[in-house]
């Protein structure tokens, strides 16, 4: 009986001095883990990383403004779209209905797309007058094509008007003068 109270006692002060080692062993450790500045240096690595996003957000909201304000001068004060509306036809030549004609001008650079569908045929080779385009800086010459790719020349005068000053081919009802030109303007 007395071994079972011995070996009772023994396992009770083993376990009593695992505890205060493991206690003493967990104080060493976290001294050391503060002594080392562990969490120092964690907090310095946080603040850090949110003064990087600080000035990630700052810088792209600098280039948001600054993309902002060229989008923006270049919509109010250089870049006008759709001046077809502006444009008048020589409707006695052009099919208003079946012709389409964009012009673009980005600051002194016009750009005249599309199509004039002819109204009748003419073999006097001056069948298209349109008005207010964007001035060019000088007379421009140029030649277009129509749907049958015979060459129709072009002008387009100081005053902003364009039209056809001499085909060497008659021009029937229906057919299609198509161009695509960029000119330097006013």
């Amino acid at each position: 009986m007395n071994n079972v109270k011995e070996s009772k006692g023994i396992n009770l002060v083993a376990l009593t001095i695992t505890i205060i080692v493991l206690l003493i062993l967990s104080g060493i450790q976290i001294m050391v883990l503060t002594n080392v500045g562990l969490f120092e240096k964690t907090k310095q690595a946080k603040q850090s990383s949110e003064n990087a996003q600080e000035l990630e957000n700052k810088t792209v909201e600098e280039y948001e403004k600054k993309i902002g304000e060229i989008a923006g001068s270049r919509d109010s004060k250089e870049l006008s779209v759709e001046y077809k509306t502006n444009i008048t036809f020589n409707e006695e030549y052009v099919d208003v209905e079946k012709s389409r004609l964009t012009v673009v001008k980005y600051g002194n650079v016009a750009t005249v797309t599309g199509y004039i569908t002819l109204a009748q045929t003419n073999s006097n080779g001056s069948f298209i007058y349109l008005e207010n385009l964007p001035k060019p800086i000088d007379d421009l010459y140029f030649v277009a094509s129509d749907e049958n790719a015979q060459k129709v020349n072009m002008k387009i005068d100081k005053d902003g008007i364009m039209y056809n000053y001499w085909s060497g081919n008659t021009s029937k009802k229906g057919n299609q003068i198509r161009w695509s030109m960029t000119y330097i303007c006013e």
